[in-house]
Order: structure tokens, then C-alpha cells, then sequence
């Protein structure tokens, strides 16, 4: 996800944001993440001044009189495009608030109660219009969006006016229609490459809800449902947020980006793991010939067995990040393989990914 981040490291001087692009998308530098969840912003009233710094960005289309003004949010556009060199290759679009003016607070932050539609009625086509044209002039430069999600967490209540950041409450009834019209959009300039997905909930449970209440016509148009999973069980009852992969000052670009011990956990199933590979838990490229099985240990020490029988190994590594500061490191002891199995004893709290160069004895 390109916000807000994005809106200030896109501004860095070019070392800084290069060095911070390679964390997060390049897959030997850093993550690797190849899915890129791009903000079509909608830009907030120029005479309001509440949205935090990183979440100011200008909307494409500042009134119904004007043109489009593509120049517009160049800091995420350079970390959209900065992705795509380093690998990423699939992009999803998504509206956070329609254009200020589309609203009926006139503020893109929400309504006043934030529990209302902030959406004019009278703008639902001039809003559809809006995301249809920002999707056709990104693949005019060279980006295909897979999919579109006119909206983000839409039935939360804390979209209000005057916040610090876009926002909008749709009801299932408007997200119906907004969502045809830009489904409508879209097959009319001959967008068939972008498809509609909804609804960006703030929870699994109320995605659940929400797609429950949304109507059959408009589901013949959805290709992809998305959810956010900030309701995690084990970090919220310990009073963690769980945020915070990497470190940066939003203020101070020549404090480096700093990477924490969350971005070496996340790292172990990115590296190893990688987009063409077909299990989530142990996969195996033909490709590259190499095995490679990621495995998390969440309580206490434990002996794990792993059999290899059906490959003739030639070489293995290993990487663990734990609770003892390890940050994707090696192992150096390699346990050997004995009768086809290789026997590890697994820390605490840790995660260990093994590589094995490996071909099918077949």
C-alpha cells in the first residue's frame, strides 16, 4: 500500500527514496512485495488544513469546470513507477473519498458524523468518471491496473469532517451503485484489463458483512474481494499495534530508513516464498531447482523432522529471525540428513526458512 508513506518519501532527495523503494519492493535488497495497492486521491478543500502532512495529497480533478491535472501527486506516482523496476507486477487501484467537492461536508476527511454517505448523489457519475480516467491515463504511462476498489473501510463510522485523512462512509445501497457506474466506466473506454473489487473493510468480519449486503447484479461485476486484517488476535489483547516495518522521519531525510525486527520476520516468508511459487507453506521451483519450506515456531523450543527423501539434496542453507535479535540470519550449523530426514531443533518464538538445492528423485 503506497499511502501515505509515499506522499513523503516520493519528495526525499533521490538516494534517500531509492534506498527505501529497494526495502520494500526489491526482492534481494529488501521484501520484494510485488502486489501494489495504489491511491487515487481525491484531493481535500484548499481552504481546510487538518489532514496530517503525509496524507495531503492533491486529487486529479480539482473542480467540475476544470481539466485534469496530471502533475498531481508525483511523490506516490514515483514510488508506483519505482516499484514496477524492481519487479512488482501486479497493481490494484483504490478511492479513499471521492474528490471535496464531490462531498456533502465539502471535506474529503468524511461527513460530520462520519456514520452518513459523504458522497453527493449528484456527483455519483462524475465520481465514477473521475476513477475511470485516472485508471486510462495510468495505462496510457504504462500501468495496467488489475483491479479498482471504489472504496476503503466504507461502513466504518470514524470517516468524519475535518479528520486527518481521506475517508468515506458509503451504505451498501450506494456501494451497489458506485460500483456498477465504475464497472460501467470501464467496459466503455475499453478498460477490460481493469475489473472492479470491493470493499476494503478495516476487518475479515466486516468484509464479511459487507459483501452479505451487497446485491447479486452488482456481485456479476466484482472479480476480487479485499480486506484489511487490523482486528489481529493475538496482537490486539497484548496491547500491540503491530505497525512499523520500517523506521523513517517524515521530517529529517538524512536520518536512514531503519529496518526492525518485524521487517526480517516478514522478510522469511517474501524471500523465500515468491510469487510464481505454488504453496504458501513449502514450495518447489523447477525453475531454480531449490526447495524451500518456511516454518514458524510461536511457542516454546520444539524438534521438527522434515523428510526429503524423494529429493537428492545437494546443498542447504538456512535463515532465522527470532526474538533474540536474530535478523535473517544464517545458520551456520547445518543439521545433516540422515535416512532422508533432516531433524532441526526450532528456537522459541522464531522463524527459520531452509533452502535446499534440491531435484525430485524420481
Amino acid at each position: 500500500m503506497l499511502s501515505w508513506w509515499t506522499n513523503v518519501i516520493g519528495g526525499f532527495p533521490e538516494d534517500y527514496k531509492n534506498l527505501t523503494a529497494d526495502l520494500v519492493f526489491d526482492p534481494e535488497k529488501g521484501l520484494g512485495l510485488n502486489v501494489i495497492r495504489f491511491v487515487i486521491p481525491g484531493g481535500d478543500n484548499p481552504t481546510h488544513n487538518h489532514i496530517r502532512p503525509e496524507g495531503e495529497v492533491s486529487g486529479y480533478w480539482p473542480c467540475l469546470t476544470c481539466n485534469f491535472d496530471w502533475s498531481a501527486d508525483e511523490h506516490q506516482r514515483w514510488a508506483l513507477f519505482a516499484s514496477r523496476e524492481r519487479g512488482a507486477n501486479i497493481f490494484e487501484a483504490n478511492s479513499a473519498s471521492p474528490p471535496y467537492w464531490m462531498t456533502i461536508s465539502n471535506c474529503s476527511s468524511g461527513s460530520v458524523g462520519g456514520t452518513s454517505d459523504n458522497l453527493d448523489p449528484l456527483y455519483y457519475d462524475a465520481f465514477a468518471k473521475y476513477l475511470t480516467k485516472v485508471v486510462s491515463w495510468y495505462k496510457e504511462q504504462g500501468i495496467t491496473f488489475r483491479t479498482i476498489s471504489p472504496f476503503n473501510e466504507p461502513s466504518a463510522g470514524w470517516w468524519k469532517a475535518l479528520g486527518y485523512q481521506e475517508g468515506c462512509h458509503y451504505s451498501c445501497s450506494t456501494m451497489n451503485e458506485i460500483a456498477i457506474k465504475v464497472a460501467n466506466n470501464l467496459m466503455a473506454m475499453g478498460l477490460n484489463d481493469t475489473s472492479i473489487s470491493i470493499s476494503d473493510e478495516f476487518s475479515i468480519v466486516q468484509e464479511i458483512f459487507t459483501i452479505n449486503c451487497i446485491d447479486n447484479t452488482t456481485k456479476t461485476y466484482v472479480s476480487q474481494y479485499n480486506t484489511h486484517g487490523y482486528g489481529a488476535v493475538q496482537d490486539d489483547p497484548q496491547g500491540s499495534n503491530g505497525w512499523g516495518l520500517i523506521g523513517v522521519s517524515y521530517t529529517n531525510s538524512s536520518e536512514l530508513p531503519k529496518t526492525h525486527l518485524d521487517f526480517y520476520a516478514f522478510k522469511q516468508y517474501t524471500k523465500f516464498i515468491r510469487p510464481d511459487d505454488d504453496d504458501t507453506l513449502a514450495t518447489y521451483s523447477d525453475k531454480d531447482q531449490k526447495l524451500v519450506i518456511v516454518c514458524t515456531n510461536k511457542g516454546a523450543t520444539q524438534s521438527w523432522n522434515f523428510n526429503v527423501n524423494m529429493f537428492n539434496i545437494s546443498n542447504i542453507t538456512a535463515f532465522r529471525t527470532s526474538s533474540n535479535n536474530e535478523m535473517l540470519t544464517p545458520l551456520l550449523n547445518i543439521p545433516p540428513i540422515n535416512n532422508g530426514s533432516l531433524i532441526y531443533s526450532h528456537p522459541s518464538d522464531s522463524i527459520t526458512t531452509w533452502v535446499f538445492d534440491a531435484i525430485p528423485d524420481l
